[in-house]
């Protein structure tokens, strides 16, 4: 089972659309988050130079849909825009496609229901909870439905309205 919702698809897009290729690695302000995880922009294509952004805003955003891959993987909605900052030169980018996968429901937006139980309260949280974007990574076990949470022991959130 993948840890992530959408993880086997997400790796098997990557693998279908980067084996083989040569791909240039760009890193933002910070080479690494909090947790030592390496942090890269993955380009297809070597972009404009970012001079040519400021004069022509809409070339950065072609570029960045049609060139980089991480926002091809929010396209295709196989992972969510996650700001770390202070690498955020392309987030207001991301954000806009990822409201587009949402809004066509591409995959981790699609039918599916994602429930998130925090490993640590055993307390699971649906997405129209308040709290569940606030969870930390490292804390969230995922279930498909409310039964599947409930049968691992958890309880849901008492904060949830509907």
């Amino acid at each position: 089972e993948d840890a992530e919702p959408f993880g086997g698809e997400s790796a098997n897009f990557a693998k279908e659309n980067l084996s083989g290729m040569n791909v240039f690695l760009r890193g933002g302000l910070n080479n690494r988050d909090q947790y030592g995880r390496l942090l890269r922009y993955v380009w297809l294509e070597v972009p404009e130079e970012r001079r040519a952004w400021v004069e022509n805003p809409e070339l950065k955003e072609k570029e960045v849909r049609e060139k980089l891959f991480n926002a091809k993987l929010i396209e295709k909605g196989f992972a969510k825009t996650l700001s770390i900052r202070p690498n955020v030169q392309y987030d207001d980018i991301f954000k806009k496609i990822e409201e587009e996968a949402k809004l066509n429901q591409r995959g981790i937006w699609g039918d599916l229901k994602v429930i998130k139980g925090n490993i640590k309260t055993k307390i699971y949280y649906t997405p129209n909870d308040d709290r569940y974007d606030k969870l930390a990574e490292d804390s969230i076990e995922y279930f498909k439905t409310e039964d599947e949470a409930i049968t691992n022991g958890y309880k849901k959130n008492s904060n949830w309205q509907d």
